[in-house]
């Protein structure tokens, strides 16, 4: 029923060419992440079974060669995860997927290399840790490093994502993110950054008072235009006096200076 060019691409798995489709194995993610809008904490699974039915269906009716899983986090319950592995590994299709750094083993990345795995996209978000525990994410610096290095040692590619301009954000996190993609660039194939926007639904977005948000329904004389809220392309000062604003710019200039030196354009 969709036109089968906006369903079949092949520029879309992990910097290849390969035929690839979107799935989505489960839904919601259990973790607290300040920034996120996921909608859902309760998480709720396909099976392994289910997974190979949906993949079989689109070798035969569209030849893909390759998929990307779309869920929030698809490595939760690693058990799942290994189903699923199990089930498609004879399916010969490249795969992606999205995860955080503290849910992964080697165990693990090697069944999902050996099924097709080659590339998993980190939500790796700052190099600060002093911003990691702000935005409530539970991770730290030695726990990015050794997600990435064992991806690196299961034969799988690793992209992360970066998130600049949470509240507090200042040319000394950026400088400590900068460090970190520094020591991580041998086993980093690509890298994604985004500006901080605080995305209606998010923690931060709820109480927006509390972090200093400003342009949001919660303050008066709100405008009511819902479109800045757009995650691409956003340069709004969301918080901050003009000191701290142009620090941010400062600093978000030099952070993507070195990400596009170092891994290309960012869109």
């Amino acid at each position: 029923l969709l036109p089968r060019e906006d369903i079949v691409l092949t520029d879309r798995l992990a910097g290849t060419d390969t035929r690839m489709a979107h799935v989505m194995f489960s839904r919601g993610c259990p973790f607290p992440c300040s920034f996120c809008a996921v909608a859902q904490r309760r998480m709720q699974y396909r099976g392994g079974a289910s997974a190979r039915i949906e993949l079989a269906h689109l070798i035969d009716a569209y030849g893909i060669e390759g998929f990307a899983i779309v869920d929030d986090n698809f490595i939760v319950n690693k058990n799942k995860v290994t189903d699923i592995c199990t089930q498609i590994a004879d399916l010969g299709l490249r795969w992606s997927a999205l995860s955080r750094v503290d849910t992964v083993d080697q165990a693990l990345l090697q069944t999902m290399a050996a099924s097709g795995c080659i590339e998993i996209k980190y939500g790796m978000e700052s190099g600060s840790e002093r911003l990691l525990k702000a935005m409530r994410k539970n991770t730290t610096q030695a726990k990015i490093r050794a997600a990435v290095e064992m991806t690196s040692a299961a034969g799988i590619s690793a992209k992360v994502f970066i998130i600049h301009g949470y509240p507090g954000e200042d040319i000394e996190t950026t400088r400590e993110t900068i460090g970190l993609l520094r020591q991580l660039r041998p086993m980093l194939g690509r890298v994604s950054l985004f500006r901080f926007v605080p995305l209606p639904g998010t923690e931060v977005y709820a109480n927006a008072l509390l972090h200093g948000i400003r342009g949001t329904h919660q303050q008066p004389g709100w405008d009511g235009d819902w479109s800045k809220f757009h995650i691409h392309h956003n340069t709004r000062r969301w918080w901050g006096d003009d000191e701290e604003w142009a620090e941010t710019e400062r600093s978000y200039a030099e952070l993507r200076r070195f990400v596009e030196d170092e891994w290309g354009p960012q869109g």
